[in-house]
């Protein structure tokens, strides 16, 4: 990341240094955009690695085979907050719960008992 950059980058910084580092390392034309992965399972037929298939914006589906899958949901994804038992009753006495993405600024939490569950946003 560039130097420039503060410590929590804006969604624009974060785009762009994306798109430098896909650029820069050959990967921008490996990426199928508007392509939905409609399933993922391991290789059945006696070789290591994962099955994918895929379906392009104009229907059409494809396999391919890969040796390893990732999953990069992060922080560009819907965040997921778990169920707690008295949640309710916390929210309600005044108190906040927050998801690391909705975590930007030190201030939040200025002057105030904390608890972190979990681990904090990803670098």
């Amino acid at each position: 990341m560039p130097e420039s950059y503060p410590e929590w980058p804006t969604a624009e910084q974060m785009r762009n240094y994306l798109q430098s580092y896909a650029d820069n390392f050959g990967v921008t034309e490996r990426i199928c955009f508007q392509t939905e992965v409609i399933n993922v399972s391991r290789n059945t037929q006696g070789r290591p690695g994962w099955l994918v298939t895929v379906r392009f914006k104009d229907g059409l589906e494809e396999n391919y085979e890969f040796d390893f899958v990732l999953v990069c949901n992060g922080t560009f994804s819907i965040p997921k907050i778990p169920s707690m038992p008295g949640m309710e009753e916390f929210i309600a006495s005044g108190g906040e719960i927050l998801h690391s993405t909705g975590f930007n600024d030190s201030s939040q939490i200025q002057d105030k008992r904390v608890v972190v569950v979990g681990f904090g946003k990803s670098y």
